[in-house]
C-alpha cells in the first residue's frame, strides 16, 4: 500500500475546500479512490468536489461510507443544493 497523498483540487469544484487539513487518499487501483480521514477533516467536501469533477466528465461514481450520516450529507446538503442530486 502506498502512503497517503493529499488530495488534489477538482477542477470542477461546487464547494469551498478547506486547505489547512487536507483529508488523505490513495488509489489502491486504477479505477478506485479511497478517502480517508478522522471527524471534522472536511473528507465531505473533497468527495463533494470530486464527485462534481468526475460527474462533469461524464465519469460514473460509486460513493460509499460505513456511516449513512456521511452519505445523506453529502448527497442532501452538498450535491442536491448543486443541482447533482
Amino acid at each position: 500500500m502506498n502512503a497517503p497523498r493529499p488530495v488534489a483540487r477538482a477542477a470542477n469544484a461546487v464547494v469551498p475546500a478547506h486547505a489547512t487539513r487536507p483529508p488523505r487518499w490513495r488509489a489502491p487501483a486504477r479505477s478506485q479512490l479511497i478517502i480517508q480521514g478522522p471527524p471534522g477533516h472536511r473528507q465531505s467536501q473533497t468527495i463533494t468536489n470530486l464527485i462534481a469533477d468526475y460527474v462533469a466528465r461524464g465519469k460514473r461514481v460509486l460513493f460509499l461510507c460505513e456511516k449513512r450520516a456521511a452519505i445523506d450529507l453529502v448527497f442532501f446538503h452538498r450535491l442536491r443544493p448543486q443541482g447533482l442530486g
